[in-house]
């Protein structure tokens, strides 16, 4: 019998699919996430030119503007990584915050308002004040996740570095303030100095001379300063507007938890699933080569769908905020709102078991394959969780916003890190999961009801040959 069955074509039918269908994991997995920098396509990031210029060297001159100006043309000389990075001009630092908060962004570059006159001042020597750099601002956005954060302030450090450094030293040399020799200013002091002239005009000569030498000296030395603390200017300073916390995955806590969410929606809903099916008789268990089958109950495929459908809601309703009080209370999980992720949990948790449902109900356990491959296998690459979308294949960009995990990963990052605000992918999260859950629900219905019709028509069609 053996060799009867390795003999057999559909043997090896089955074989080629299993190898084939397992090779969608590698393809996807390491075909979507091996090659960031490679896929990265309008890349965020924010300019922020809050400038109001000021004279220098006597110019007016907003070197606000030639900075943002230079940082544009970063990659517009280089046509293969012309399309890398999206840079978005906002008007103030504060809209460059708001964009942040609402995860619009992955970092920002902000010109103070007083940049040209600070480095007008910087550059002048007849005044006085303390020299000291005057630097750009980069804000951070590590709540969008780990690659994302680290990649956009490396992004907007580099380009404000390239930038300000090439604005500044394209400017003319600093000019000496000119030589001041102290002369006499009454009569007193004339008289005294005419005498020494007649006495002793070597020793003036050499002292006008000394002191000569000595001021250029000096302003030698302030202008190499004031070189130095220009050469640290092109260094920006990095705030981060978006700091992710203690315990929270380096920004990628909130995308694990809603890919535990897919996974205990699939995974339960499966095993609801088949263990429906072993309790009607219409599937049996092997357990060391004994085959163990319940009776077969005679109940309809409607009736049978919506024993799977209570049992479903029944495991969303309670492992929702299970989950949740496991992430926040046990494992010390940061989060804005517990009660809103408790409810958000419950709401992802049965649309993933409701497609697991639907997928199951009309094609049995081909469904239960295929909806491992939407909620999981291609999800994972297509959600934006470990790499931002702008740094994944083209195929996986346009699956996003077709499949789940997409739309829980944006909700959990709001609720995680963005203080559950509706405009930082909240609205859209519940909006389009809600679609999800309705389409489930309906689709598992109309599944169920069309078996509900072949299986009378089988009966029909059984009575009328009898």
């Amino acid at each position: 019998m053996k060799k009867q069955l390795l003999l057999h074509p559909l043997t090896w039918i089955v074989l080629v699919v299993a190898g084939l269908v397992t090779l969608a994991i590698p393809a996807s997995y390491l075909g979507g996430l091996l090659d960031p920098e490679g896929n990265m396509q309008d890349f965020p990031i924010l300019i922020a030119n809050e400038d109001h210029g000021a004279k220098l060297d006597g110019k007016q001159i907003n070197l606000g503007d030639k900075i943002t100006e230079k940082i544009k043309d970063i990659n517009s000389k280089n046509n293969k990584d012309a399309n890398k990075i999206k840079w978005i001009e906002v008007k103030n630092r504060q809209a460059a915050l708001d964009q942040l908060n609402n995860d619009e962004a992955y970092a920002a570059i902000v010109i103070p308002s007083d940049y040209t006159s600070r480095i007008a001042q910087l550059r002048d020597l007849k005044k006085q004040n303390k020299k000291e750099p005057v630097t750009l601002e980069v804000l951070t956005n590590h709540a969008a996740g780990s690659i994302a954060g680290s990649e956009g302030e490396k992004i907007a450090q580099g380009a404000a570095m390239k930038a300000t450094n090439d604005v500044l030293t394209a400017l003319p040399a600093i000019k000496p303030a000119g030589i001041k020799l102290k002369t006499p200013q009454t009569p007193a002091e004339y008289q005294l100095f005419q005498q020494q002239l007649m006495t002793d005009p070597q020793g003036v000569i050499k002292a006008q001379a000394t002191e000569a030498a000595k001021q250029a000296a000096d302003q030698t030395k302030r202008i190499a300063e004031i070189q130095g603390q220009l050469q640290k200017s092109v260094i920006p300073t990095v705030t981060d507007a978006e700091p992710t916390g203690a315990k929270s995955g380096h920004g990628i806590g909130a995308f694990y938890f809603s890919l535990m969410l897919s996974l205990i929606g699939y995974l339960g809903t499966t095993i609801i699933h088949l263990g429906t099916e072993l309790v009607i008789g219409r599937i049996e268990v092997d357990v060391f080569g004994k085959a163990i089958r319940f009776p077969r109950g005679q109940i309809s495929p409607l009736l049978l769908w919506f024993s799977k459908l209570v049992l479903v809601v029944i495991l969303a309703v309670v492992m929702g905020p299970v989950l949740t009080w496991l992430a926040v209370n046990c494992f010390g999980m940061p989060v804005s709102d517990g009660v809103k992720l408790g409810w958000f949990s419950i709401l992802g948790i049965g649309a993933i078991g409701l497609i697991t449902l639907a997928l199951a109900t009309g094609f049995g356990e081909i469904g239960v394959l295929l909806a491992l491959f939407l909620t999981t296998i291609l999800g994972v690459p297509a959600a934006g969780g470990i790499y931002p979308l702008q740094m994944v294949p083209d195929f996986f960009r346009a699956l996003s916003g077709w499949l789940p995990l997409r739309y829980l990963s944006d909700g959990l990052r709001s609720l995680v890190f963005y203080n559950a605000r509706m405009e930082a992918g909240l609205r859209s999260a519940i909006t389009v999961t809600s679609i999800y859950a309705g389409i489930g629900f309906l689709l598992s219905l109309v599944f169920a009801a069309i078996s509900q019709f072949v299986a009378s028509q089988g009966r029909e069609t059984v009575q009328q040959a009898a």
